[in-house]
């Protein structure tokens, strides 16, 4: 039987970030809910924040370039100027 590759993570930074006491409660709530750390919770939010802007990003870059056919690989350039 073969054994599939695990999938390669990004290597990964500490960083330090306040939240509000509601804050921190809700996502403990969800987190015991679901059995996930706040840590984990907090990765899947920013990953989730990154894709919604890349995707609001692409199509404020279509409309203004007057292309509905930009296609998403030139968009994603002016996301990487931007920086």
């Amino acid at each position: 039987m073969a054994v599939s590759p695990g999938k390669v993570r990004a290597p990964k930074r500490k960083v330090s970030v306040s939240l509000s006491d509601e804050a921190i409660k809700g996502l403990e709530r969800i987190g015991v809910q679901y059995g996930l750390k706040l840590s984990n919770m907090l990765e899947r939010a920013a990953r989730y924040y990154l894709e919604e802007y890349e995707d609001i990003e692409i199509a404020y870059q279509r409309s203004k370039s007057g292309e509905e056919t930009l296609r998403a690989e030139e968009a994603r350039k002016y996301l990487e100027l931007d920086d």
